[in-house]
């Protein structure tokens, strides 16, 4: 027998008796074949999750749906700081006037520059309040103008304490609409 593993020219009869599972296990191993013995046979391959950095957060998919609009460069650059003035709840922590300031950008710059972020997914983002939240949210559904907008915008009080009776006398509706637009409310997200 040979010391080159890829040498596969026959072993004298007389090799083979001193030849043991060991030495051919030995030398399988060494040539870099996996025989298949000692594994079970199925490769595990790492999951695409690894070779991410990170999971997307909240800032990077707000980036990347502003690097996705088509508006002006400077609405762009003021969303962007928008964008970096957003909290962890999702809320725009900025007032108006401090991003005037801090972009040196006109006022209508800047309004325009929260409509088109506010317009982004998830739907409520950029809002400064509670109730900014949830109507924001009810903008895609189509229902500003609709009784659950309305009792956000006036009433929203009322209804964190679910008194529905006076909600459905003061808005001169029934307690079955009341709770029917309370339905709506609860399924949008704080």
């Amino acid at each position: 027998q040979t010391d080159d593993p890829r040498d596969d020219s026959e072993i004298p009869l007389e090799g083979l008796s001193t030849f043991t599972a060991d030495d051919y296990f030995d030398e399988r191993s060494s040539d870099g074949r996996d025989l298949g013995y000692f594994t079970s046979g199925t490769v595990t391959h790492p999951s695409f999750e690894q070779f991410l950095s990170s999971s997307p957060d909240l800032y990077d998919h707000l980036i990347w749906q502003l690097r996705l609009s088509r508006d002006d460069d400077d609405v762009r650059r003021v969303a962007e700081l928008i964008i970096g003035n957003i909290d962890e709840n999702g809320y725009l922590t900025a007032t108006n006037e401090e991003l005037e300031r801090l972009s040196e950008a006109p006022p209508e710059i800047v309004e325009e520059a929260v409509i088109l972020v506010q317009g982004f997914d998830p739907p409520g983002i950029a809002a400064r309040d509670l109730k900014e939240c949830l109507l924001l949210q009810l903008r895609p559904l189509n229902l500003l103008g609709t009784l659950p907008a309305s009792i956000i915008s006036n009433h929203l009080d009322l209804l964190s304490r679910k008194k529905y009776q006076n909600i459905a006398r003061l808005c001169n509706v029934s307690l079955d609409d009341v709770t029917a637009a309370v339905k709506i409310i609860e399924g949008l997200d704080p």
